[in-house]
């Protein structure tokens, strides 16, 4: 951070300026000074400053905010998955049990999602844009890390945004207690939890939609939709438009 303070200082009004940080050719650097040199390079372009600021809070610890000592790395989880944790700790503070947390449903489908090597070489790297994806809760914080990943490293393969493909379905599926949801073959399967938080109107609107293709197992509370050939070939916009009807959402699928 003052690094990054420090290049902003120079270049005033009119004038052009450069900041330079050198140092010995023949100096080996220590692992975290590389990895500072390296957030400056990433982060060059105007307003960083905040994403400059959480990469120090991962590299030099945020400590722990409940108490007197100020000590430990969050590297190793994520900046996003400490506040979650901690807004999980605050929250059994406050009512005296844990918050209910809704379940990560699992998912079994058919797509190439994952961080090339082409996209991102470095693994800490890697490390931390999955563990990233992994504690995504909203939706909108997925348009915010394609920002990000748009900023630091390019357009992303179609790998990676299939990854972030797969980070939506699973917060859509989420909202709408699915436990599981699997592709075998020719049909999708979808398992819902207890006393699911999706309207009853609305499955019974999808099995109309679909028609003979889609069948309502209650007891195992179990929805299963044959596949066309065009489903298979792009499945996750056929289970975003499933999940949008689930959730009453109209919107177009894109």
């Amino acid at each position: 951070s003052q690094l990054y303070q420090m290049r902003g200082r120079v270049g005033r009004s009119s004038h052009m300026a450069f900041a330079y940080f050198v140092y010995r050719r023949d100096k080996v650097l220590t692992e975290q000074a590389e990895k500072r040199l390296m957030a400056m390079k990433e982060f060059a372009e105007l307003g960083a400053g905040f994403r400059i600021a959480m990469r120090d809070l991962e590299l030099r610890g945020a400590g722990n905010l409940l108490g007197a000592e100020q000590h430990g790395h969050i590297a190793g989880i994520g900046f996003e998955m400490y506040c979650q944790m901690l807004e999980e700790a605050i929250n059994t503070l406050r009512g005296g049990k844990p918050a209910e947390v809704q379940p990560d449903p699992v998912l079994s489908l058919s797509v190439e999602a994952y961080i090339d090597g082409g996209y991102i070489d470095d693994a800490m790297h890697k490390i931390e844009i999955y563990q990233r994806i992994a504690s995504l809760r909203r939706l909108d914080q997925i348009d915010y890390l394609l920002d990000e990943l748009i900023d630091r490293f390019g357009e992303p393969t179609a790998p990676v945004m299939e990854l972030l493909e797969v980070a939506r379905v699973k917060i859509m599926a989420r909202d709408l207690s699915i436990k599981n949801i699997m592709q075998k073959e020719d049909r999708l399967e979808i398992i819902f939890l207890p006393d699911p938080k999706c309207a009853g109107e609305n499955i019974v609107a999808l099995v109309n939609e679909f028609g003979y293709r889609a069948k309502l197992l209650p007891r195992d509370m179990l929805l299963r939709i044959k596949l066309t050939d065009k489903d298979t070939k792009d499945i996750m916009k056929f289970l975003k438009r499933v999940l949008n009807t689930l959730s009453g959402n109209k919107a177009e699928v894109k």
